[in-house]
């Protein structure tokens, strides 16, 4: 079938939008850093050379028909969008325009908006990370592999594909490049489909991401919470069971065991705190809390204990006008025992400018000294001079 050029028109239209959304985004410049629930963390960014190979469209094929000069990928897209009809002409008196557009171009433009989208934990789907050797059937999308795949799902149930790839081994700093894009489409052939892609794959989820606008300056980091950590665990294991993929989320279970544990192991020291408080309290004894206990207490249960210090120290024949409560009495020792702390500080940097002092006399006498040997030599020098002039006489 003949490409039509009302077809060619429409899609360089389209194009010439994504262009202008992009260059009006206000994710332009983010560089986003994704924490994997197995450990791994991924870091990319998409910028305007990226266009191109996301929407599909081979401009290689321009320039090996001498129909664009080399550049950037970017500056040629602008070129073959601001001026369709010189390059219709030339596209369809050399190539077909088919082979300039992959099949899903129309598809990749409608989706573009979401992947430019902040991949926020709670919206993103999963991550494949992806290894030909796992999965032997898997068809390469457009003629690309990638060492991740970041999915989303669109309105319509669709699951958008971000391929990433690496593009520096830097071993603290490794960034992925966007390489390609697909759409499984929400139909009869989902399931299959999808595991086309995910059979044997290791699949994990977005556990945080960072997020980092050099320009703007805009910095930001969102984390699952444990209710959405549970919803992607379900989800996970619903899409393993469907695909045949390999689940992978020990690294995030490992640091919630170890949150969990550390919440348990201070609310059991706040227990075993507050029943030594209460038998205190049975058998009216002072409470004195020292600072570290201080960080696990409520405010409200140690504004209790200061009351009830202060109680210890009353006397019901005596007026409250006439003694001092417990607490501020504390309050004037720490602040004695804080003013005496800042004395001894000073009296450490006085003691060290005297010794400083002492150490600058020292070298000063030895300089005068050697300046005593100094003269006596010239002295005893000038007198042997005069001798020999007087004997010469």
């Amino acid at each position: 079938m003949e490409y039509k050029k009302y077809i060619f028109d429409e899609t360089i239209e389209k194009i010439k939008n994504v262009m202008s959304f992009y260059e009006n985004s206000k994710q332009r410049g983010n560089v986003y850093q994704l924490y994997l629930a197995n450990g791994d963390v991924i870091r990319y960014s998409i910028n305007k050379n990226n266009i191109a190979h996301l929407l599909g469209v081979d401009l290689n094929k321009l320039v090996s028909h001498k129909i664009l000069e080399k550049d950037e990928s970017y500056n040629m897209l602008l070129q073959l969008v601001n001026n369709p009809y010189k390059y219709w002409n030339s596209v369809k008196g050399t190539i077909n325009p088919e082979e300039l557009f992959s099949q899903y171009v129309c598809d990749k433009i409608d989706n573009f908006n979401l992947q430019l989208q902040v991949p926020y934990p709670n919206q993103m789907y999963f991550v494949c990370k992806y290894s030909r050797e796992r999965n032997y059937m898997a068809k390469e999308i457009d003629g690309l592999y990638a060492d991740y795949y970041i999915a989303r799902k669109n309105e319509q149930g669709d699951v958008v594909l971000l391929g990433l790839v690496k593009a520096n081994d830097l071993d603290n700093n490794i960034m992925y490049i966007p390489q390609t894009s697909r759409i499984i489409k929400n139909d009869d052939d989902f399931d299959t489909n999808m595991a086309n892609i995910l059979k044997n794959q290791i699949i994990t989820y977005v556990k945080g991401t960072s997020i980092n606008n050099y320009v703007t300056g805009y910095d930001r980091n969102i984390n699952l919470n444990t209710i959405e950590i549970m919803e992607k665990l379900q989800g996970i294991n619903s899409l393993c069971n469907m695909t045949d993929g390999i689940a992978c989320t020990i690294q995030d279970h490992i640091y919630n065991l170890r949150g969990f544990r550390k919440t348990r192991d201070a609310s059991y020291d706040t227990k075993v705190l507050l029943m030594d408080i209460n038998s205190k309290i049975k058998s009216r004894e002072l409470i004195n809390i020292t600072p570290e206990e201080k960080e696990i207490l409520d405010a409200s249960i140690l504004s209790i204990i200061d009351s009830y210090n202060d109680n210890l120290f009353s006397n019901d024949k005596v007026s409250s006008d006439n003694i001092d409560a417990y607490s501020d009495l504390k309050k004037e020792r720490d602040s004695l025992i804080s003013e005496k702390e800042e004395l001894i500080e000073e009296l450490r940097k006085e003691k060290e400018l005297v010794m400083s002092l002492k150490n600058s006399i020292q070298v000063k006498d030895e300089e005068i000294e050697e300046l005593n040997n100094t003269k006596n030599d010239y002295d005893e020098i000038k007198q042997n001079i005069l001798s020999l002039a007087n004997s010469l006489h």
